[in-house]
């Protein structure tokens, strides 16, 4: 079932939802990494802020990760990203 753009399965689990935000939050950081000429570290952390952020970030409150596998697959997206 998805509402408000947060999947969730019948027993209210959210790792559907997860494994989505971290897989479309890898190709935006892939494509920052792509697409910027500069390698300069201030300019694309400044870009992963604005484009990548906000998608792992998007009603965090809701969906809130307490598997210690879900929180290593949202962190895994900073770390390639660094």
């Amino acid at each position: 079932m998805k509402d408000l753009g947060v999947i969730m399965d019948n027993q209210l689990k959210f790792d559907v939802h997860v494994n989505n935000i971290v897989l479309r939050a890898h190709k935006i950081a892939n494509l920052i990494h792509k697409c910027f000429v500069s390698k300069d570290q201030p300019t694309l952390m400044k870009a992963y802020l604005v484009y990548v952020r906000p998608v792992l970030e998007y009603a965090s409150c809701v969906w809130s990760p307490q598997s210690v596998g879900l929180i290593k697959k949202i962190e895994s997206v900073q770390c390639h990203f660094t």
